[in-house]
């Protein structure tokens, strides 16, 4: 791929690939979840910005904004990684950065610590969890 090619270059190359991707792409967003449209569109647009991919960035920015999150939002929260974490979840993926670094190495019980150290958040983080889980 060229530099600077984007996930539309990679499905003009490999063309095969872009149904399954689609197809994932649609569950995830658009499927049943605890989390509205817009939060889920918020969780892409953010990681897509952590990860320096624009295109996709900015195609779920725009479609978050759309399901009603407020414009320069994403930017707010993308302009300082270590203070753009709001509200419960924000709270346990700062503890999961620090203690665990990332969702897959977390084990039930340091999971089950957490919730017991933190009982004030637990209602809000299991919505979180248990579509992050997936």
């Amino acid at each position: 791929m060229p530099e600077g090619a984007t996930l539309l270059d990679v499905f003009r190359a490999h063309p095969q690939t872009s149904a399954p991707l689609i197809d994932y792409h649609q569950e995830l967003l658009r499927g049943p979840s605890p989390l509205s449209v817009a939060e889920r569109e918020l969780i892409a647009a953010y990681v897509s910005g952590l990860n320096a991919c624009h295109y996709c960035h900015g195609v779920h920015t725009a479609t978050a904004e759309a399901f009603g999150v407020a414009e320069g939002t994403l930017t707010r929260l993308l302009s300082d990684v270590d203070t753009g974490r709001h509200g419960p979840c924000g709270v346990f993926l700062d503890w999961l950065d620090a203690a665990i670094s990332t969702l897959d190495a977390l084990t039930q019980d340091q999971l089950d610590h957490w919730l017991d150290t933190n009982p004030t958040r637990c209602g809000d983080l299991a919505s979180f969890l248990r579509w992050a889980c997936q």
